[in-house]
């Protein structure tokens, strides 16, 4: 019975995904694009792991979340005055060649400042200088500087010049370039998350070139970038996973079973976690006692905004320090920007929110596809960035996503040529 109901839940967003195509001519929509990535978080989990520890309850909530979210775009408006719009391609190029390699150069440079590790270490054993560097930054040893912060901000908005770099060419170089320094990332520093969310957002630059109708892409090129950017992808998390003391076993077997439970851990962990504390929640049996977080009011999912209250609050890495474990020797801590969400606004309070986001979300994407308003664009490639990092947590918990639309936004003002000349940023 259970299996019928995930496979009636599974038709549903697929039909609601051509639905919301259909009305609103892209597969690309706000509404599409997270019902996409959601049906993939909910059924790898499912193919991996199986059925037995998923709470189906929570998986109804995170149904109703996204029809919620869906409801804006099942109504169809636009502009009658398209606006036209010329890139700069000379400039978005020469912006890639010249500070791809400036941000190498910083990173470096701020990485063995911050670590006070030897450049020898790194160049005699890259994968011991990680593992050195992550062990540093778990203990609170690193000497970080508000300029780690800063240069992280380029860092994640490169990729989106890369990608729409990409879209106008065909030419894939430019776009892995853009990357170099985010994948620098996990060779200095053992960690894989900067990368990925710089992934999602070269992918959403493409994917907002698709939509404003400018630029087409031909499907074998973006095929072929899609397998490069996966092999990049898987070599770069196999390297993460050995800085983290893996390298120093020779047990081959002891290897594989800790990579491929490593990669449950990150590819399914979250729906059983979220799970579980959604049973606790609501008086379900479960296998852990969940810490209260009674409507915390955007504390957890707008922490990053937090930052200049005088609100206070030691918060554990990850946001969560309860550690779900199911069976064998993997476990997570990652519970989905669900929780953080039913915390913060309740159950209803949280579909409200979901409603009035979808809403926004609907007019930024008629604005970015009707008038090719610059701040709708930076706000659909975070949007993008933030529906990729949901099944973790809020991206809005970090403060620098709040900075990056506007570095993207303000870089578009001197690479976008409109018809009219003037209302730039309207």
């Amino acid at each position: 019975m259970l299996e019928l109901m995930y496979i009636i839940i599974f038709i549903i967003i697929v039909i609601n995904i051509f639905i919301l195509k259909v009305i609103n001519r892209t597969f690309f929509n706000p509404a599409s694009i997270i019902n996409v990535f959601w049906v993939l978080y909910i059924y790898i989990p499912l193919l991996v792991v199986g059925v037995d520890y998923a709470n189906i309850y929570s998986i109804f909530y995170i149904l109703s979340m996204l029809i919620i979210f869906s409801i804006p775009f099942y109504f169809t408006f636009g502009y009658s005055n398209k606006r036209s719009v010329v890139i700069n391609e000379y400039r978005l190029k020469n912006l890639l060649i010249f500070i791809t390699p400036l941000l190498l150069v910083l990173q470096f440079l701020l990485v063995l400042f911050e670590s006070g590790l030897s450049v020898s270490l790194l160049i005699a054993d890259p994968v011991s200088f990680a593992n050195a560097y992550a062990g540093l930054g778990y203990s609170g040893k690193l000497n970080k500087s508000v300029f780690s912060s800063i240069l992280l901000v380029f860092v994640y908005a490169l990729p989106v010049f890369g990608g729409f770099y990409y879209s106008m060419s065909n030419n894939l170089r430019y776009a892995m370039f853009s990357l170099t320094p985010a994948a620098l990332t996990v060779v200095l520093q053992g960690t894989k998350g900067i990368f990925l969310y710089s992934m999602s957002l070269l992918v959403a630059a493409i994917f907002s070139s698709i939509v404003i109708n400018k630029f087409k892409i031909n499907f074998f090129s973006l095929l072929r970038s899609v397998v490069l950017i996966f092999v990049l992808f898987f070599g770069l998390l196999a390297f993460a996973f050995f800085s983290r003391g893996l390298k120093d076993s020779n047990d081959i077997e002891y290897i594989k079973d800790s990579i491929s439970e490593s990669f449950i851990a990150y590819s399914s962990g979250h729906l059983y976690a979220f799970g579980d504390w959604f049973s606790d929640r609501y008086g379900a049996p479960s296998k852990l006692d969940y810490r209260s977080d009674d409507l915390s009011l955007g504390f957890l999912t707008f922490n990053g905004l937090y930052r200049f209250s005088d609100r206070k609050q030691n918060l554990p890495a990850g946001f969560y320090d309860e550690y779900y474990k199911p069976y064998g020797t993997w476990e997570t801590n990652v519970y989905t920007v669900f929780r953080g969400l039913i915390s913060d606004f309740g159950l209803y309070g949280s579909m409200l929110l979901s409603l009035f986001f979808g809403a926004i979300m609907k007019v930024v994407f008629i604005k970015m596809r009707d008038k090719f308003c610059v701040y709708s664009f930076s706000i659909y490639i975070v949007f993008v960035g933030f529906v990729y990092q949901s099944f973790v947590i809020s991206s809005f918990s970090w403060l620098l996503n709040y900075i990056v639309p506007v570095i993207i936004a303000f870089t578009m003002h001197f690479l976008v040529k409109y018809e009219d000349n003037f209302k730039r940023f309207l």
